[in-house]
């Protein structure tokens, strides 16, 4: 009998963990591309950003836990010259982050066809 409420317990606490784990795949990351879609995060940053390193490294770490599959644009619209220095730093470190000009996103990116 001990052995019957054990393993009820058990199984009790196996749903649980499921549950909780579909959860928070859900709440973590709702966003996932389909099949034929790309995800592309774009940051457009101006002026001084001091809390950029920790928004990329915060994206760099949803990409690398495999959640989402992404690349990673930050645009300089006038970013500062610690600003940029900071951008150009973690996209030699990281690949599929690009950093580029106002006027070449514009170009690349917002074209209507």
């Amino acid at each position: 009998m001990v052995f019957i409420k054990v393993l009820a317990v058990l199984m009790l606490a196996a749903v649980a963990v499921l549950i909780f784990t579909l959860l928070y795949e859900i709440i973590i990351c709702p966003v996932k591309p389909g099949k034929g879609e790309r995800l592309q995060a774009v940051l457009r940053v101006s002026g001084s950003a001091p809390c950029l390193e920790n928004t990329l490294r915060g994206l760099l770490w949803l990409r690398g836990s495999g959640r989402v599959a992404m690349g990673i644009v930050v645009v300089d619209e006038g970013m500062d010259e610690d600003t940029r220095q900071t951008a150009q730093l973690l996209c030699g470190e990281e690949s599929g982050i690009v950093l580029i000009r106002k006027k070449e996103y514009e170009n690349r990116w917002t074209r209507t066809e």
